[in-house]
């Protein structure tokens, strides 16, 4: 292959590559060129022209997200999405009077239109990909000269090198659309600008959207947990009318955010699944997924320790053993209520196993076989139970790390308001679980395992329900009276799936 330097040998690559894949690698290198470069068009915004003219990025992202959607879902639709948000994205190219927020708008816009309904002669593919690569060096030559360590030159160099190997591994069949935006580790000199990108999205209201969406680019990750979803997301979002990117960003931030909790409420939940009836009330309708023996064998040689330990205690042992006492009493009533449930009892044995062996390091348990027998069954049942349900091992797999324990007084009463407000979605027996897990997750003492588990399960069933219904959006707008301006609709959308996401990522 040779060199690719400049816009000129970009553009002749692009010519001799297959014309059934010629497009998609034109607009692959257009979307990654132009995504490159956003935390130096994302610093131009605070520049005082920008903030008097409120201009908003709203417009450059989504013709870089449509850009990248094309990639993978090229249909006739996601084009004409990649037009229209090329010419709202020129509309902010005739506002700009900044040397970097224009050339940075040039990039998205050439990335759009490589994937948008232009064939012409005069804009092929090919040099609208050419357009935004040469944009995009340009603007990182702009950024690299702000630093003492870097002459103008070397932005430029770094984007077109990075450009060539993009092209190497599109000869070599790789899928750079899910590849990080700079393969050898992001450049010093832009590493500089992300964290004035992250915190103008952070504080830019409507943006807390874009901002994750960047991140899970630049490290080449699915945004929610999976490529399909991801893809599915940003599809959907590409395709948002016109009319409604013209009312700005926040009431954007609320469509994606209606978007993301349909999502969040159809990850797994396995035997924790839920459902809305005839009667518009929500039940629990997922059946037992693993053998009766296998339940019952685990469970009984749980019971069985727990049956010598009792003994030892009524025997006059009981001081020895204390420190168990109301782990045991859990454990009797999570069998007895959960009988037929695998996910229920897994996570059960193994908080009481984390337990025992706390109690053990710290002394309050004696060194004894019954202990350590029950910890043992403890750990061999939730292994068994763990394997044999099909259903568990995909939530247990999915499970993400949570920061339940970091959410404050406000943000617990929200959650306990959206659990409420679910629970008068639901039968007497769901909803009583939602009140449960409410208390488990805002209240600060249980276990981590207890809070992983409880958070997974809640936000799953609370995102299902509110998703299905326009009527609990509204009564928790008016239920969070402290919100304010978010109150009602895509509002209460946008601040329970921050706060959703706030405790799952």
């Amino acid at each position: 292959m040779d060199k690719i330097t400049d816009e000129e040998s970009l553009e002749k690559w692009l010519e001799t590559r297959p014309e059934e894949t010629r497009r998609r690698d034109a607009v692959t290198i257009a979307y990654r060129a132009a995504a490159r470069v956003m935390p130096m068009w994302v610093s131009a915004l605070n520049d005082v022209f920008a903030r008097e003219s409120n201009l908003t990025g709203s417009p450059i992202f989504w013709s870089v997200l449509t850009s990248g959607v094309y990639i993978i879902h090229p249909t006739p639709e996601v084009r004409h999405s990649a037009a229209r948000s090329a010419r709202s994205t020129f509309s902010t190219l005739s506002e700009g009077k900044s040397a970097a927020l224009s050339a940075a708008v040039s990039a998205a816009v050439s990335a759009a239109l490589s994937a948008g309904n232009y064939d012409s002669a005069a804009l092929s593919p090919n040099s609208a990909a050419a357009l935004s690569a040469n944009s995009a060096a340009a603007l990182s030559a702009n950024s690299a000269a702000r630093s003492a360590n870097f002459a103008a030159r070397s932005g430029s160099t770094a984007v077109w090198q990075q450009i060539e190997q993009d092209c190497s591994a599109l000869l070599a069949g790789q899928e750079m659309a899910q590849a990080p935006l700079w393969s050898n580790g992001t450049p010093e000199w832009i590493a500089g600008l992300l964290s004035e990108t992250r915190a103008w999205m952070a504080r830019t209201p409507g943006h807390d959207f874009w901002l994750r969406w960047y991140e899970a680019a630049l490290a080449g990750q699915p945004l929610t947990g999976d490529w399909q979803s991801h893809w599915a997301l940003l599809r959907d979002i590409a395709l948002i009318p016109d009319a409604d990117w013209e009312r700005g960003a926040e009431h954007v931030a609320g469509l994606i955010a209606v978007k993301e909790l349909a999502i969040l409420g159809n990850r797994p939940l396995g035997e924790d699944n839920i459902e809305e009836g005839d009667d518009g009330v929500w039940h629990k309708v997922a059946a037992p997924s693993v053998d009766a023996d296998i339940l019952r064998d685990s469970t009984e040689r749980v019971l069985d320790v727990i049956a010598e330990i009792e003994a030892q205690i009524a025997s006059g042992r009981g001081n020895l053993f204390s420190a168990l006492e109301t782990d045991l009493s859990r454990l009797k009533d999570r069998i007895a209520r959960y009988p037929d449930r695998a996910l229920r009892l897994h996570d059960t044995f193994l908080i009481v196993q984390s337990h025992i062996a706390r109690d053990l390091q710290s002394g309050e348990l004696p060194e004894d076989a019954l202990v350590h027998d029950l910890s043992t069954e403890l750990g061999i049942a939730a292994l068994d139970l763990r394997n044999a349900d099909p259903k568990a091992r995909e939530v247990i797999k999915a499970r993400m790390v949570h920061r339940v324990q970091e959410l404050d007084d406000e943000q617990k009463h929200a959650f306990k308001v959206i659990s409420e407000e679910g629970a008068k979605r639901a039968d007497a027996e769901l909803g009583a679980e939602l009140i449960e897990d409410a208390e488990v997750i805002t209240e600060g003492t249980a276990s981590a395992d207890e809070l992983r588990a409880a958070a997974w399960r809640q936000t799953g069933r609370l995102a299902r329900i509110f998703s299905s219904s326009k009527q609990m959006a509204k009564d928790v707008g008016e239920a969070l009276d402290w919100l304010g301006s978010k109150t009602g609709g895509v509002g209460a959308a946008y601040f329970i799936v921050k706060l959703f996401l706030w405790i799952l990522t």
